[in-house]
């Protein structure tokens, strides 16, 4: 097996560092999140607080396995709900910019709603609302 080049392991660091920074950022904004994303809810649906749902540590589990991986696409991170997968040359941008992404990925399927439909399941804010609440928060 060929030793890691430099570029990897400052990679690796850059990511390790993020990761604490973002979950540390996520746990210490709590409030400040569940305020945006709730009026994003209020306003755009009428939902009100107690049909709302947070699932943190789910965020947080999801910020501490995200991975490095090669995207041809311009973008910086993507997530399905399960796995956050951050290009592989984000880290050459420095921890700053990891750690603002993780938070911002970690923030998708974080927040469940119940709505007054017929049949009053859970379900995740669309991509669009998700998007204004981190705007409010300066993620996006």
């Amino acid at each position: 097996m060929a030793p890691r080049t430099r570029l990897a392991k400052r990679r690796d660091h850059v990511l390790f560092d993020a990761k604490i920074k973002a979950v540390h950022w996520l746990k210490r904004n709590k409030r400040r999140i569940a305020t945006a994303f709730h009026a994003v809810l209020r306003e755009r649906h009428a939902v009100d607080r107690h049909r709302i749902v947070v699932e943190w540590e789910h965020a947080y589990e999801r910020v501490l396995d995200a991975t490095l991986v090669h995207m041809d696409e311009e973008i910086w991170g993507q997530t399905d709900g399960r796995v956050i997968e951050l290009h592989d040359r984000i880290a050459e941008y420095g921890v700053c910019r990891v750690t603002a992404t993780l938070a911002h990925e970690a923030l998708h399927n974080t927040f469940l709603m119940r709505r007054k439909t017929r049949s009053r399941r859970w379900v995740f804010m669309s991509c669009d609302d998700e998007h204004e609440a981190m705007e409010r928060l300066g993620l996006c």
